[in-house]
């Protein structure tokens, strides 16, 4: 075997020569990584005189390489149940993306070969050279492992972990005959749902620190088709989380919140005052007959009429949820002042109005004028 630079015709004799030492095969070492070399092969005979006899030869090529290196930044968002994934592209290879359902446990650089049977799981298909996408199909944690594949050789990228926890749908609850009902629509794979409840406002805002906790299992819930308890004469605002576990670790969801009255309904009244001599002002005063935090507020501006929704105008200004003790004013730029423009309170969250009404005073009290 004769190594050369200069692919060709084989001759014997051209080139370097290589011996094996076993007759078998040969290594070639001391190489300049991602160069070409050719190598003329030829199988020698001898007769019973001694006499050498020399085949045509072949010509094969060969081109030795450095690993490729790992990718580390593989990096994802999701949105609507749509994972994207996105790396940088590696000095050379292609990378794939294995789905399984727990760690390699492999450290990052680890080299394996492209048939090896370790590698348990699916490969999600490429969107490019650097992304791909897929669905969330699952309810728990899954691995992300990205292998760069350059000749015949996989290198193990730095993995990411996926947690899914599906939120419920559809919640829906009532009071009945002194008990709490409350029903909701199960993910798929989702085996249990945490219910947390507090009468002063929902556990998932972070003001509250002790709401009361409930577990319930799909089959109990199954068994019953609903959630039940006894109800207190109070208003219930529940969040309901589903709980998954994924190696000994409990995973939460967001949470969805209900809110359901069982109190009397709070009148909220307002108006918009304007004064244009001394001092002038503009601000929206609010009453309220108890003390008690009202809940969050948007002011809508219209041209030529009233506001009908939300929608129908333009946002002013948030009013934060807060204690009003009796009557609460709050300041308007007052360049908002204009004849036929008026301006209508509605509550952020539709929730609050099951809780709260807003009485919508007369017209000429809701005029920028």
């Amino acid at each position: 075997m004769f190594r050369t630079e200069v692919a060709g015709q084989p001759k014997y004799g051209a080139g370097q020569k290589l011996n094996s030492p076993d007759k078998k095969g040969i290594t070639d070492s001391n190489l300049r990584n991602d160069k070409d070399y050719f190598y003329f092969v030829f199988a020698v005979y001898e007769d019973s005189t001694g006499k050498e006899y020399i085949s045509d030869g072949v010509c094969v090529s060969a081109t030795p390489s450095s690993l490729p290196s790992p990718v580390k930044d593989l990096a994802y968002s999701v949105q609507d149940k749509r994972v994207t994934l996105q790396w940088t592209k590696p000095n050379k290879g292609d990378v794939r993306i294995l789905r399984s359902s727990g760690s390699l446990n492999l450290p990052v650089g680890a080299i394996l070969p492209t048939n090896d049977g370790a590698l348990l799981g699916a490969i999600i298909p490429n969107s490019s050279p650097v992304s791909a996408a897929f669905d969330i199909n699952f309810q728990g944690q899954i691995t992300l492992t990205p292998l760069t594949v350059h000749n015949q050789n996989i290198v193990v990228g730095a993995q990411v972990n996926i947690t899914s926890v599906e939120e419920v749908k559809n919640v829906r609850g009532r009071v009945l005959s002194g008990r709490l009902y409350l029903e909701w629509d199960w993910p798929v794979g989702c085996e249990f749902v945490q219910i947390r409840y507090s009468h002063d406002d929902f556990p998932n805002a972070g003001r509250i620190s002790n709401p009361a906790i409930k577990d319930v299992t799909r089959n109990d819930y199954n068994f019953k088709s609903v959630y039940s308890e006894l109800a207190t004469n109070k208003d219930y605002y529940i969040t309901v989380y589903t709980r998954t576990e994924v190696d000994g670790k409990t995973f939460f969801s967001n949470g969805i919140n209900v809110l359901i009255v069982n109190s009397a309904i709070i009148n909220v009244n307002y108006k918009v005052v304007v004064k244009k001599l001394f001092n002038k002002a503009v601000f929206i005063e609010i009453k309220c007959g108890e003390n008690i935090t009202i809940p969050e507020m948007i002011a809508i501006c219209k041209n030529g009429g009233v506001p009908l929704h939300k929608n129908d105008g333009s946002l002013v200004v948030t009013i934060p949820g807060q204690l009003v003790a009796g009557v609460m004013r709050y300041d308007l730029p007052f360049d908002l002042v204009e004849r036929g423009k008026y301006l209508r309170l509605f509550f952020s969250n539709d929730e609050s109005n099951k809780k709260f009404r807003l009485q919508m005073p007369a017209r000429d009290d809701l005029e920028l004028t």
